[in-house]
């Protein structure tokens, strides 16, 4: 099911423009369905209303939280949460067995589970007993754990709560960036950027802003769905979605604060955000995202005369990017029909994606909880923080290995320590690891980006090792001279 899991949205949300023209003659005359000013006020009042809904605060936070979070989640599901968190595994693991042993051909319990592997099912069987230890409070060897605050009630209680709302209200919006034109031009703009120094597209930037004001997941699932659209090549598309997928804004602030450096938010926010820069031009260059092909979802390569378009800024190119953007217009579908079918495949990916965070994120949690695994994986690094000169390094190790499994871990292990410094630290470390199991190393993997799990891991390692030499520099810096 993963590979078909987001078919309604590739095909019905975000509809590809046939044959379409990225960068059209100069002086050439459009070739449109429509007249071109129909186009354009399309283009305009859609790009509009995604800028309001990702870019522009109410009440403190972008419109898209407050959509998905305040109306959606507390409102509208409210106390439900916990019911369709809890039903979704055993509905699964029913409809699995049905679909694949007594559906009939063509029907919708076939089509739905035909592409399940063996592996699909062991998730829907292991969370679905997750979920009933976690709710009925099963005492049972290792079960009991699963309803532990560390352990259920961060991964069942909270982190699913979230995805079932917001995967389903991001694919209804994310049309709006992606579908009628404004991300044309958005790469249009930054191609001669981007594309010399992180060897992605202009539209990559798209990516990139959209994790920061809403989701890292947000980005995942539009860096997945323009791979799909034959946007991105497969090396592409997983450099941005483990490189560009960043923390948002409100998430940083919350990690800051329980840290106790709320103080230094500006400071911190801004240096994290320029590290990321740093480390994703070494980190591109680099197996193993430098071993993976430039080729298109559909087998085609991308060529090196594909790659030096558009490369300096001139007024053509300016109206290259405009023309692009009209054309998407143009030969885009209905607006409401859209968002339509953009909730509905969230609302598909959620009954896929909340089993198997369920099954390895609470397995994980209770490896970092209640095993010394994490102890002995981190020990190797506290000879290196020490001569890093980082206080208490031993127990700083243990913390920076626990961002692979979630990203609060890290901060809930360091946050009593006394130095300052040595919170500071590990709070931006975790920062720009990015790739953590419950919230960002799943989703690249089940959305379909094109990669192998094992480079996922490869990854996290390396931006774990590249991260913590950069990260103490800026520390004794900052601690030395500035603060």
């Amino acid at each position: 099911m993963s590979n078909e899991i987001l078919n309604l949205a590739e095909n019905e949300i975000l509809n590809p423009v046939e044959n379409e023209i990225l960068n059209p003659v100069e002086n050439e005359q459009l070739e449109l369905k429509g007249s071109y000013n129909r186009a354009l006020i399309k283009l305009i009042i859609t790009a509009t209303f995604g800028i309001i809904i990702f870019f522009v605060n109410f009440n403190g936070a972008p419109v898209f939280n407050y959509l998905y979070k305040d109306i959606f989640l507390n409102k509208i599901i409210g106390s439900r949460a916990a019911f369709i968190v809890g039903i979704i595994p055993p509905l699964m693991l029913v409809g699995n067995i049905f679909g694949k042993n007594f559906a009939k051909e063509g029907s919708f319990l076939y089509n739905y589970f035909k592409d399940d592997k063996p592996l699909h099912f062991a998730m829907y069987l292991i969370s679905t007993i997750f979920s009933a230890a976690y709710y009925f409070h099963i005492d049972l060897p290792i079960l009991n754990l699963i309803w532990t605050p560390e352990v259920g009630d961060v991964m069942i209680g909270d982190t699913l709560h979230t995805v079932i709302a917001i995967s389903p209200i991001a694919m209804a919006v994310l049309p709006l960036l992606a579908s009628y034109g404004l991300l044309h031009i958005v790469g249009g703009l930054m191609e001669p950027l981007m594309r010399p120094i992180w060897k992605t597209p202009g539209k990559s930037a798209l990516d990139m802003v959209t994790s920061i004001v809403g989701a890292a997941v947000v980005g995942i699932l539009l860096t997945s769905n323009l791979y799909k659209r034959k946007e991105y090549t497969n090396k592409e598309s997983f450099f941005i979605a483990t490189n560009f997928s960043l923390n948002s804004v409100g998430y940083c602030t919350f990690l800051i604060t329980y840290c106790g450096l709320i103080s230094h938010f500006g400071p911190m926010f801004i240096i994290y955000f320029l590290l990321t820069f740093v480390m994703s031009i070494i980190i591109v260059r680099i197996p193993p995202i430098s071993k993976y092909p430039d080729v298109y979802v559909d087998g085609e390569v991308q060529t090196e005369e594909m790659r030096q378009e558009n490369l300096h800024y001139s007024k053509a190119q300016l109206k290259k990017a405009l023309d692009a953007g009209v054309k998407q217009a143009d030969g885009s579908g209905n607006v409401f029909k859209d968002i339509l079918f953009g909730f509905l495949g969230g609302c598909k990916v959620v009954t896929g994606l909340v089993p198997m965070m369920m099954c390895i994120g609470c397995i994980g949690l209770i490896i970092s909880n209640y095993t010394p695994i994490m102890g002995w994986l981190g020990a190797p690094l506290t000879p290196l923080l020490t001569f890093l000169h980082i206080e208490e390094a031993g127990t700083a190790a243990q913390a920076i290995l626990l961002g692979g499994v979630d990203l609060f871990l890290p901060s809930v292990m360091i946050a009593p320590v006394a130095s300052e410094a040595t919170r500071f630290f590990v709070c931006i470390v975790s920062l720009l690891q990015i790739l953590y199991i419950s919230e960002t190393i799943l989703p690249v993997y089940f959305f379909g980006i094109p990669c192998k799990f094992m480079d996922i891991v490869i990854l996290f390692v390396e931006r774990t090792l590249i991260a913590i030499p950069l990260v103490a520099a800026v520390t004794h810096i900052m601690y030395t001279f500035v603060w």
